[in-house]
């Protein structure tokens, strides 16, 4: 199954690294090009404890990723999620 992630702050990325470690090939969808810039390098906007060790981890196993394109999150088809406040932020 593969899902998508709208958003990459505290909610989206905690609740996109939790998808892709229960084995869910998810990518998080983000507006701001420098975020999932760092993030693709190991950079975290948000510290939570262990958060930073699953990314990793997913990131080796292929099961999370990080886009710009909303196009992303489309193609994915009905399996997509929208954190709380963000979905309109894009539209």
């Amino acid at each position: 199954m593969k899902i998508s992630v709208v958003g990459t702050g505290y909610v989206g990325l905690v609740t996109g690294t939790c998808f892709a470690e229960v084995g869910i090939d998810t990518t998080c969808v983000g507006i701001d090009k420098k975020k999932i810039e760092n993030l693709k390098k190991g950079i975290f906007p948000i510290y939570e404890s262990g958060l930073d060790l699953m990314i990793g981890r997913n990131i080796l196993k292929n099961n999370l990723h990080f886009s710009t394109t909303v196009l992303c999150w489309l193609l994915n088809g009905m399996n997509s999620g929208f954190p709380i406040g963000y979905a309109s932020k894009i539209c």
